[in-house]
């Protein structure tokens, strides 16, 4: 990309109405402003790699339509853009966040103004963004895979595992063989490294019909170290080595077209929320269900006691009632 080449025009150039700030990014510089801005993140490298991408995709659309001055309406006008796009809310506020943490940064820099203050990102709807399966679904679902098979078995351990303790993708790449460990004298678990964490600081209860699959799939594979990858590779190229989230989406997507289950709303988080939704109807209280999810925030666990309770105490159910008198 010739943004990022260094060979791109001026982003903003000096005009009469400028102050200095405004005219000091420049876009042969861009990427520099960038490096220095993504060294500063107290984050992970892969929360910097995230913000790299999504920097470059707003330098790619300032280049085409051959912007000279960042505004407030060219940033609005980037929101109008990704909306017409199709992205997903998700999606649009998490583009839109890069480009207000750089411009913060530069303002505190003395790079450039922020033109960003007050823009929003795009409202989220109502609700899950995902289907949950059906107990019926679960169980069709797991039942079409072919555990003769390496791939197959690991394929089953994978899904069933994300089903049973509502494992994130990235949580699943993440896993190591050493972190199966006791809980206590009577359960095992599976310590999580989840999104945001600098390590395997949480865990999962491994029930029998969890824990029974994952052990023959481990002893299948052969001797293994400790720090082996818990979920591994059969490439050629790659043989042994972790997966990639891309490669767990492309899994559970492959195994639920497989099983008749293809849908927009069905993806690999239907088998988190899945389990979410399962533990809610089995009975578990809202704080069980918090440390199931591993969520911060008991908010985000109560949307799914919403979604139960509002379908058990549906008023449809009186109207037709009445209806039928």
């Amino acid at each position: 990309m010739a943004c990022f080449n260094g060979k791109m025009k001026s982003l903003s150039q000096s005009n009469k109405s400028s102050s200095p700030m405004d005219t000091i990014l420049l876009v042969d510089s861009f990427e520099s402003h960038v490096l220095r801005f993504l060294a500063s993140l107290d984050a992970t490298d892969l929360t910097r790699n995230h913000y790299r991408k999504r920097l470059k995709q707003f330098a790619l659309w300032i280049e085409q339509l051959g912007k000279v001055v960042i505004t407030r309406q060219v940033v609005l006008d980037y929101k109008r853009y990704l909306k017409d796009q199709k992205y997903e809310a998700s999606t649009i506020g998490a583009y839109l966040v890069a480009v207000r943490q750089f411009f913060g940064w530069c303002e505190i820099n003395n790079v450039h103004v922020d033109v960003t203050r007050g823009i929003k990102g795009a409202k989220r709807p109502k609700g899950h963004r995902r289907d949950a399966l059906t107990i019926s679904q679960i169980h069709r679902l797991l039942s079409s895979i072919d555990q003769s098979t390496d791939i197959g078995m690991r394929d089953f351990v994978i899904i069933n595992t994300m089903i049973r303790v509502g494992l994130r993708s990235i949580e699943v790449i993440r896993a190591r063989i050493s972190d199966i460990r006791p809980i206590n004298s009577q359960s095992v678990g599976l310590w999580v490294h989840g999104k945001g964490r600098d390590e395997a600081d949480e865990f999962v209860v491994l029930t029998e019909d969890c824990l029974s699959p994952i052990m023959n799939y481990i002893s299948k594979r052969g001797p293994l170290k400790q720090d082996a990858p818990l979920f591994a590779s059969l490439s050629d190229g790659s043989y042994g080595s972790g997966l990639s989230t891309c490669t767990i989406r492309r899994v559970v997507k492959e195994r639920l077209r497989n099983a008749g289950l293809s849908s927009p709303r069905i993806c690999g988080h239907s088998l988190r929320h899945s389990c979410l939704t399962l533990a809610i109807e089995g009975g578990a209280s809202i704080q069980e269900v918090q440390k199931l999810g591993r969520h911060a925030d008991i908010s985000t666990t109560n949307g799914y006691l919403h979604f139960r309770d509002r379908a058990k105490g549906a008023g449809e159910h009186s109207v037709q009632e009445i209806l039928r008198k």
